[in-house]
This record gives structure tokens, sequence and C-alpha cells, in this order.
């Protein structure tokens, strides 16, 4: 019962988690402004990754899919850095605010399969 109460109770997380990559992979076609083509790659990589990586965690949540994300969320956060596309633009933004959505979701997930085995 335990199982299958936790489960349930994270479901949604990953629901979001799923939700969170496909706005990541669709985010610098969303914006007004030119987007470089390694940006670009960068954030469609990386939102197939959390696509797929939340996928797997609906059907069998593992602690090594939560840090896969949490990852690839502190990654994009870094990118504008990275790549060099700070400023003021849009893209910056969105990437760091999916990319700390992704982070805290997989923190908290993480999280709750600590308590949940303790």
């Amino acid at each position: 019962m335990t199982a299958l109460k936790k489960l349930a109770h994270r479901e949604w997380q990953d629901w979001f988690g799923v939700v969170l990559g496909v706005l990541i992979l669709v985010s610098p076609f969303m914006i007004e402004e030119s987007v470089p083509g390694m940006v670009m790659l960068n954030a469609v990589m990386v939102g197939l990754v959390v696509t797929i990586i939340s996928q797997f965690q609906i059907f069998g949540p593992t602690a090594w899919e939560e840090i896969v994300n949490a990852a690839c969320g502190l990654w994009l956060i870094a990118s504008p850095l990275a790549f060099g596309y700070g400023g003021t633009g849009q893209v910056r933004f969105w990437h760091f605010v999916l990319g700390a959505l992704v982070a805290v979701i997989a923190g908290i997930e993480l999280w709750q399969d600590r308590q949940a085995k303790t």
C-alpha cells in the first residue's frame, strides 16, 4: 500500500516534468528574438532528456532519473553563461525559470524518496 501511495502522490510531479521538458524543447521557437544554433540545440537536447526521463519516472521512479533531471535543470540555468547568451534576452529568462523548476521538482522527488525510506 505504501508503494502505491508513494507513486500516486508523485504522479503529478512526473507529468509536470514531462510538460517542463516539452516547454524546454520548444522554448527557442516560441520567443520573438533570434536564437543561435548552439543555444537551440542545447534546448532541444535538454528538453528531450527531461521529457524522456520524466516519462520513465511515471512507470517506475528511481533515484538516478531524478538526479539526471536535477543535473539537466542546473545545466539549463548555467547554459547562458556557458554559451554566452546572457543579457536581457527572453530565452535566458525562460531557461533560468524552466531549469529552476526542473531542478526543484527533482529535488522534491529525491527528498520524498528519502523520507519514504525512513
